[in-house]
This record gives C-alpha cells, sequence and structure tokens, in this order.
C-alpha cells in the first residue's frame, strides 16, 4: 500500500529481509526474477522518472552474494534478472494479461532458449530475454524495454537452469550456431553492464 509513507512501512517486505533470507539458501544456483519497474511506488506511478529515489540503488539492495567456500550456507550461483534496465518501465502485455518480462521468461525457461537436446543455459536464456521482451514491446508499445541480467558465482552463465525442455522455437528469436553465440552473448552483456 504506497497511498503514504506510513502506509508502505507497514505493508512492504524491506529488500534488506528478502536478500538476508535468500543469501541462505543453499543451492547451487539462486534464480531470482523481478517483472518490475525499477521505480519508487511512492511516485504514483510505473515509469521511471527523474523523481524516482531508488534508481540502480534498487539492484543493488537486491544483490545476493554467493557463497565463498563449499562449507558455507548459502547459494553458490547467483542469477538475479530484472525486467528492465535502468531508466526503462516494465510494460504489461494486454493480449496475455501478464508482464512481456514474465511471458518470455516462462516460454525460454520451457522451450524457446533451450538448445536441441533441451537444455536452458543462463546464457542462452539471458539473450533469448533481451531479443525477445525488447522486440515485442517496441512492436506493441513502441517503447523500449530490455531486459538486465546480474549474474555471480562461479561461471553463472554456463549454468544450466534446465535439462528437459521441449526445443524449439515459437518464431520469436533467432539463435545463432553455438560457435558464434558465445562470443555474442559476452558482448551483449558487457554493453548492458557499460549502459548501467
Amino acid at each position: 500500500d504506497a497511498r503514504t509513507a506510513a502506509s508502505l512501512t507497514r505493508t512492504a517486505l524491506p529488500t534488506s529481509e528478502l536478500r538476508d533470507a535468500l543469501s541462505k539458501v543453499p543451492a547451487k544456483i539462486l534464480l531470482m526474477a523481478f517483472d518490475m519497474c525499477r521505480s519508487d511506488p511512492r511516485a504514483g506511478s510505473r515509469d521511471l522518472g527523474s523523481n524516482n529515489l531508488l534508481g540502480p540503488n534498487q539492484a543493488r539492495d537486491l544483490h545476493i552474494v554467493p557463497k565463498k567456500d563449499s562449507n558455507g550456507s548459502g547459494p553458490q550461483n547467483v542469477i538475479t534478472l530484472f525486467a528492465c534496465s535502468e531508466g526503462e518501465r516494465s510494460w504489461e502485455w494486454e493480449d496475455k494479461q501478464r508482464g512481456f518480462f514474465s511471458y518470455f521468461l516462462q516460454q525460454g525457461l520451457t522451450k524457446d532458449a533451450a538448445d536441441s537436446s533441451g537444455v536452458v543455459k543462463t546464457s542462452t536464456l539471458v539473450s533469448y530475454l533481451q531479443k525477445s521482451v525488447y522486440g515485442a514491446v517496441s512492436r506493441d508499445e513502441g517503447e523500449s524495454q530490455t531486459p538486465f541480467a546480474m549474474l555471480d558465482g562461479k561461471d553463472p552463465s554456463d549454468a544450466v537452469l534446465v535439462t528437459q525442455a521441449q526445443p524449439g522455437s515459437s518464431g520469436a528469436v533467432t539463435t545463432l550456431p553455438a560457435s558464434q553465440s558465445g562470443p555474442f552473448d559476452e558482448a551483449m552483456q558487457q554493453g548492458f553492464e557499460l549502459y548501467q
């Protein structure tokens, strides 16, 4: 309830509480996906404007550092996916009755980001999301929305997220041959980090 500062304090979960709880989960991979705008709900808008009080700090507040050694508690790899990059809005897809990001996240994990043997890796999922969400929002809304990923741990970009996906594409994205996709994904990630 973001009507007032007091109601927001009573009804909201502080990011630090969420971060602290999730940082103790003993998992090989912790995948977090946030289908939301990076804006202050007290501003009364889902847009990220110049009056935004959170800005890039919101992403930092949700950042979880993987455990340092095999005896520690907490995740070994942390993959954090945001629906949009800084300065963008997270759009709702009226035809699907959900966010563009959450729709393509589900599609990517179940089939569209899978290789020919049904394996979905972080790098292919991130690339798929960035291309698909950007293209659909640009086409339907005339706006920009590019998902942003934070990858932490021991080689999280090669982490296998799904092993039994139904390989095949709905035509929403064109995939590169395996020999070319690695350098492309790496360059794409570096570009988004520089942009941030």
